[in-house]
């Protein structure tokens, strides 16, 4: 199906990424990113939900990004909030029947999150590939960068080295590795967050690959044998191959993944309008 891209950026918030379809169907995903990746490198999987009807929206963390817990959970529901306040408002049988969240390592990770504490519910269901229970975990030299920040005369050497090593992290200048810092300080375990919501009951599939080493897929597993002992209703899927910058083909075969997961869910008659 033909579709085509557009791209929003409000004040205040993150860039907004579209992938729209010559003709829509009933229900919208929206994609986070992992951490410093762009737009760009999930393109295909924005283009495999258009092929299929699908509407789908990719934030760019990095164009507006913040640097604390609570904004980026603010940041993760911006898109559907978006799309509920804006699609329909000329014609209401354009509005989505219901909402998927898509997240990759960081970005899955913060969508998980962001659906434990949702009090709206604006996922019916959400898919997260490779999720770390923390992002201090996944950025393994935060305690070297931790400890040259507080030493005078070395601090200026964490920025070089940090850019050379970790070019995703975009560290650039001291105050990029202060505000970095301070994420990661800021940051809270995902596996506190699913054993703080025990009435969680959002359908979720976890996707894990033993292949991915840029994080730990034990945290993907745990993280699903949790949800599953609170009476969520989970699926855990093992991947042949993925990796921290997937081929083409890896998303391609996440997406069947997903997309029959999103399908069997949205035939529910609870999400009926």
């Amino acid at each position: 199906m033909a579709f085509k891209t557009m791209r929003l950026k409000e004040p205040g918030h993150q860039r907004l990424v579209f992938y729209v379809p010559d003709s829509i169907s009933d229900y919208a995903i929206a994609m986070y990113s992992g951490f410093g990746r762009p737009p760009k490198t999930y393109e295909r999987m924005g283009q495999l939900a258009a092929e299929s009807g699908r509407l789908a929206v990719i934030s760019d963390w990095d164009d507006g990004r913040h640097f604390t817990e609570s904004t980026m959970i603010d940041a993760v529901y911006y898109p559907i909030d978006w799309l509920r306040n804006e699609i329909g408002k000329s014609e209401p049988r354009n509005k989505f029947r219901c909402f998927f969240g898509i997240g990759h390592s960081f970005g899955g990770e913060r969508l998980l999150k962001a659906a434990l504490t949702d009090k709206e519910k604006r996922f019916a269901a959400v898919a997260v590939v490779q999720p770390p229970e923390r992002l201090g975990k996944y950025i393994r030299e935060h305690q070297a960068l931790y400890t040259i920040s507080k030493t005078p005369y070395a601090r200026a050497l964490a920025v070089p080295v940090t850019l050379a090593s970790r070019p995703e992290l975009h560290v650039f200048t001291l105050v990029d590795q202060a505000n970095l810092i301070r994420m990661i300080d800021d940051d809270s375990s995902l596996f506190d967050a699913i054993k703080s919501a025990p009435e969680y009951r959002t359908p979720t599939q976890i996707l894990c690959a033993s292949s991915d080493g840029h994080v730990d897929y034990k945290d993907a597993t745990e993280a699903a044998e949790m949800m599953k002992n609170n009476g969520a209703k989970t699926e855990l899927v093992h991947l042949d191959e993925f990796y921290k910058r997937p081929t083409d083909k890896q998303m391609e075969d996440v997406f069947g993944h997903i997309s029959d997961f999103f399908d069997r869910i949205s035939r529910d008659p609870e999400l009926a309008a």
